[in-house]
């Protein structure tokens, strides 16, 4: 019972010394990481981010696996099973198995855009460089992604939720939103 009792009690101190040792440690940033802050200081960062609104823009090429629309028309027809379009042809669709899900991917390149143009005015950089040109040039790109990707979605679902210019917080309660 003694002897139970000391183990007990040095399993305990090893537990509470090990788990505050480690608290200093998990805590560090790597060096190479950027706020989303110092994004919007530099050229080369801020033009990356517009790199990155920009792939949110599908490859349509693939007409068999990637997109319903060829499959859906009169004109085509897909029988081979070994594409999607085949399970939407043969009516094997449902709430639990969307076949062509974009609705939140889309929406993910609207919000990016919708930041950038938001922050894209910050950038000292540019504006030293080229003036307002390029800034504005940037901003037309992104809002032209942005649109593009509600036509995208509206192509695909009818009637989509627009998401306002002002940027809303991710944890904003229900009523500003």
């Amino acid at each position: 019972m003694n002897k139970n009792l000391i183990y007990r009690s040095i399993l305990l101190f090893v537990m509470v010394s090990c788990s505050v040792a480690c608290k200093k440690y998990l805590d560090q940033v790597p060096d190479d990481r950027i706020t989303i802050e110092e994004v919007f200081h530099k050229k080369a960062t801020s033009e990356q981010y517009l790199a990155n609104v920009y792939s949110y823009v599908d490859d349509e090429s693939n007409q068999w696996d990637g997109w319903p629309w060829l499959g859906n028309s009169d004109e085509g027809d897909i029988t081979w099973s070994k594409y999607t379009i085949y399970n939407l042809n043969i009516g094997n669709i449902s709430a639990g198995n969307n076949l062509f899900e974009k609705w939140g991917y889309y929406y993910n390149g609207i919000r990016s855009a919708g930041y950038f143009i938001a922050h894209i005015d910050e950038n000292e950089e540019i504006r030293s460089l080229n003036g307002q040109q390029l800034i504005d040039q940037y901003k037309a790109e992104a809002r032209f992604l942005r649109a593009y990707y509600y036509f995208l979605l509206m192509r695909q679902y009818g009637p989509v939720v627009l998401v306002s210019d002002t940027l809303t917080p991710p944890d904003a309660p229900a009523a500003d939103m």
